[in-house]
Formats: C-alpha cells, sequence, structure tokens
C-alpha cells in the first residue's frame, strides 16, 4: 500500500515486467490525485487498473488532476510499451493527458481525457488528451461500452498521432468532443481537431497506416462539436476512416458540429474515407464548413 507515485516507481525499478497497480482509496464518491509534481514515467510495462476502486460502475471513481503538477507536467507518460492505462480521469495538465512515446502496443480504454470523472464537465488537459508519437499499434477504445473513451474538452486535440513511427494504431469506439452520454450527449469540444494525424513540428516523416473507427458492431467513433475539424489528416498516408459519425450526436440524429470542417485531408495521398461495405460507412453530417 502507497501512493501512486511510488507505486510507479516500485513498478520501474523491480525488474519484473507486466506489475498492476490497484486502487482501494478510502472515502466514498470519486477520489482526486493531485500530484505536486510530475508523476515518474512509466518504463516497465505496466497495467493501472481503476477499475478496482470500490463504487466503480463503468464511470471512473480515480481522478487524476495536474493543476498543480506545473508547467510542462503531462497526466501518465508511457515509454515502456505493452500496457494498460483503465478507468481514469485525467485532466487539468499543462500538456497532454496521456502521452504514449516510442514502445507501442498499449491499450488505453475506460477513460476521461479532458473531463471530470462524469464525462460531462470539461477540465481539459492543456494540449492533447492523448498524444502519440512515435508509437505504433496501440488500442484506444474498444467496440464496447466499458472500453469507451471521452476525449473532450482539452485545450488543442482530443488525439494527435505523430510521426512515421506512429502505424496501425486504432482509435475504435470512442466520444471524442462530446459527453460520455449516448442518449443525451452533448458538445464538449475539444479546441480544435477530435483527432489530428500528422508529424510534430520540425519532423518529416508523418504517421500512416492508422485506423480511425472500424468495420465491426461498436468500432465506429463519434467525432463531433470540435473547435476546427472532426479528423485532420496532414501530409499522413494510407489512413482509414471507417465506421464513425462525425458532426452529429451519438444516436446521428442532431446536429453537433464540428466548427469547420467534418474531415480535412492535406497534402496527403492514399488515405481511404468508408468502405465497400455497409458498416464502413461514415456518416458525417452538419459540420460548419465542409463535410470532406
Amino acid at each position: 500500500e502507497c501512493t501512486l507515485r511510488a507505486a510507479i516507481q516500485e513498478a520501474n525499478a523491480n525488474g519484473v515486467a507486466g506489475d498492476t497497480i490497484n486502487f482501494v482509496i478510502l472515502g466514498g464518491g470519486v477520489r482526486t490525485i493531485s500530484p505536486a509534481i510530475p508523476l515518474p514515467d512509466i518504463t516497465q510495462a505496466l497495467t493501472i487498473d481503476a477499475t478496482t476502486q470500490p463504487g466503480y460502475d463503468g464511470s471512473p471513481m480515480i481522478e487524476l488532476n495536474g493543476s498543480n503538477a506545473g508547467p510542462g507536467a503531462a497526466g501518465l507518460t508511457v515509454l515502456a510499451g505493452n500496457s494498460t492505462i483503465r478507468a481514469l480521469a485525467i485532466n487539468g495538465f499543462d500538456t497532454s493527458g496521456l502521452l504514449l512515446v516510442n514502445e507501442g502496443q498499449n491499450l488505453v480504454v475506460g477513460n476521461h481525457l479532458g473531463t471530470d470523472a462524469s464525462g460531462t464537465i470539461g477540465k481539459g488537459n492543456g494540449l492533447n488528451g492523448l498524444t502519440i508519437i512515435d508509437s505504433a499499434q496501440n488500442v484506444i477504445g474498444g467496440a464496447t461500452p466499458a472500453d469507451r473513451n471521452v476525449i473532450s474538452g482539452n485545450g488543442t486535440n482530443g488525439i494527435a498521432i505523430f510521426n512515421s513511427g506512429s502505424t496501425d494504431n486504432r482509435v475504435t469506439g470512442n466520444h471524442i468532443g462530446i459527453n460520455a452520454s449516448t442518449l443525451n450527449s452533448a458538445a464538449l469540444g475539444n479546441g480544435q481537431s477530435g483527432v489530428l494525424i500528422s508529424a510534430v513540428v520540425g519532423e518529416t516523416e508523418y504517421a500512416s497506416d492508422n485506423f480511425i473507427g472500424g468495420t465491426g458492431s461498436g468500432e465506429g467513433n463519434v467525432i463531433s462539436g470540435n473547435g476546427q475539424h472532426g479528423i485532420y489528416i496532414f501530409k499522413g498516408t494510407r489512413n482509414q476512416v471507417l465506421g464513425n459519425i462525425i458532426g452529429l450526436n451519438a444516436l446521428g440524429d442532431d446536429f453537433m458540429s464540428n466548427l469547420r470542417d467534418g474531415i480535412l485531408i492535406e497534402e496527403s495521398a492514399d488515405n481511404r474515407v468508408g468502405s465497400g461495405v455497409a458498416q464502413g460507412k461514415n456518416v458525417i453530417s452538419g459540420n460548419g464548413e465542409n463535410g470532406i
């Protein structure tokens, strides 16, 4: 039994990959952890499982709030790969709520990145809800409500996927720019794009071969309510956008506009929007400027 900081330090130092951090913090309701300095980077494969906190019923019961963590702080930085981040609300950090760098095959499920624990109030991270840099084969979300991430209310983008090392990432089943509710969805936009696929400033190799949505049941994202574009692909190639709702609410029956384009593809070739099967159809409606 120890603090989250000490648990990460111990997992990094003990020489055994695949540890799990569980939560049993006493007291009722959502428990908030407010680090005074940034938490340690995760350098060895690790599972952080906040579904273990008493009272968990599908919404996060553990909140990481970065309002005291200082300039340049991210919520969690995963360098190790093969790690799982599950059922946390991560908000108020100066940069990204969650940062995946280099080693890939991470699983990010059931989190609220940029909102409170209920997924209804924006408490954005300063830049992106989730940033992926030179990291491949990460799975963000899933086809079930339990695996859905709510990635909304952040200062810049919901998800940013950067650089040529970021390939075969799969973003499925998430709410990006709206709240957690399906029946009563409301806009909770990220400041710029719901999903950005590009490269960090100064790099010349761009993210390619990523999947936003999918053709399976529940794999499409709802990407609506954002301050600029739903999806912005800049110079990346061979990315696929399949089965999403872009510019409408989660039921697809009312406008929840991205303020500019539903999808913007710029200086980029060989991307696919939709597919030859019904399950791959995107619904792109109600946006402020162009659909695509």
